[in-house]
């Protein structure tokens, strides 16, 4: 069976507790995606763009220290972070065959 672009496989989940220290929920998944964009444009957070779950999860991000507290105003993200985004968004979304 194929696996589709943005899913939550067991290889996705085991890099995210490689790489984070933790399984990331399908939550997560769906929201780096914008973190990453954001990271590399805007650089904040839209309140328009975000829900209460998604800044639930913003909120832990910043308590584990994956990014900094004032993300409306300045989204910072740590460079392991960012590496962790890119390879989760790598084996998620690009290499799905």
């Amino acid at each position: 069976m194929k696996q589709g672009r943005g899913q939550l496989t067991r290889r996705v989940a085991d890099k995210s507790k490689e790489l984070l220290g933790y399984e990331i929920t399908l939550s997560e998944l769906r929201l780096m995606p914008y973190v990453h964009y954001l990271t590399m444009n805007e650089q904040k957070v839209s309140h328009h763009k975000v829900n209460e779950d998604e800044i639930k999860i913003l909120d832990m991000w910043v308590t584990k220290e994956f990014i900094g507290g004032d993300y409306f105003t300045k989204l910072n993200v740590t460079k392991n972070f960012y590496n962790a985004l890119c390879e989760i968004l790598y084996l998620s979304y690009v290499d799905i065959n």
